[in-house]
């Protein structure tokens, strides 16, 4: 009888350290990342945290890559990827993307954008949440709804700025040709400066093209009678003409689009149902919003 019961008492012992041992590797490899469960190709690696993150990838769509605040090196975001000041993020060919910004503030990345987050939510000297993001290429289109009277967010290209409190709008740069600029709903203070932005006079759409010198379908240019020929005289070299700086108000459903010379080509009122060219990525992001509010 005391045989059997130091082998039982001996066998439990065996056991317990089995288990233990087996309890402690498992222990041990949580959160490991395993090269067959990995997103990653061979060398890759894993998007580290952004300093003073602020932002997140919810939706990746393709490829999206981030670049770190004081890095030369692309790193490809997964998602959950934080974003923060100072990285530069830009999708590949047909491949989209999602950035959240809170939860009710949404950057949603076109293929082959390249977006720059200068700031993100930092706060200014005034104490105001201030965020800043530059479109070097692509299309962005934004749902900003979870703005207050104490934050500030500025989207720009080299060409143009916006100010915005709260709207859906699309800003689109053409690689350098050209900055398009469209309005959903709500509206935005846009200009050809940032010293026009934060302190110049506010005109209306309708006034813009007066004030970029291009021609203006309601003031027609009067028709001028013979006049004296002058004789030879001479004539000044090239000089550069800066534009007058100007901001305007774009609202719900109005857009605006700028050239390569800063010079506006058109602005005005848009039909949505006649921007065929874009239906499908419209209508992406209107299922995006449709998707988040079945949430």
């Amino acid at each position: 009888m005391t045989e059997r019961i130091g082998c039982t008492l001996f066998l439990l012992v065996c056991a317990g350290l089995l288990q233990a041992q087996v309890f402690d590797r498992v222990r041990s490899q949580e959160g490991a990342v395993h090269p067959e469960d990995s997103l990653l190709a061979p060398g890759e690696a894993l998007s580290p945290p952004a300093s003073g993150a602020a932002g997140e990838v919810v939706f990746v769509e393709g490829l999206l890559n981030r670049q770190p605040l004081g890095s030369g090196d692309w790193i490809k975001a997964l998602l959950h990827s934080p974003v923060g000041g100072g990285d530069r993020v830009r999708t590949g060919r047909k491949s989209r993307a999602e950035i959240e910004l809170g939860r009710e503030n949404l950057l949603r990345l076109a293929p082959e954008c390249v977006l720059d987050v200068r700031k993100l939510a930092e706060e200014s000297a005034e104490q105001r949440a201030r965020t800043e993001v530059f479109i070097e290429q692509g299309e962005l289109w934004a749902e900003l709804e979870g703005l207050d009277g104490e934050a500030s967010f500025e989207i720009s290209s080299e060409l143009v700025g916006a100010a915005i409190t709260g709207t859906a709008l699309r800003f689109a740069v053409d690689r350098g040709e050209e900055t398009m600029v469209r309005v959903y709903h709500g509206e935005v203070r846009l200009g050809n400066s940032r010293d026009a932005l934060s302190g110049g006079t506010v005109r209306e759409l309708a006034d813009l093209p007066r004030l970029t010198g291009a021609p203006s379908p309601e003031s027609p240019h009067p028709v001028e009678g013979p006049r004296p020929v002058e004789g030879p005289h001479p004539v000044a070299g090239p000089h550069e003409v800066s534009l007058e700086e100007w901001v305007v108000i774009v609202r719900q459903m109005q857009e605006v689009r700028i050239g390569a010379d800063g010079r506006v080509r058109s602005a005005g009122a848009f039909n949505a149902r006649d921007a065929s060219e874009d239906r499908e990525w419209v209508r992406w992001n209107r299922m995006r919003n449709l998707q988040r509010r079945g949430r």
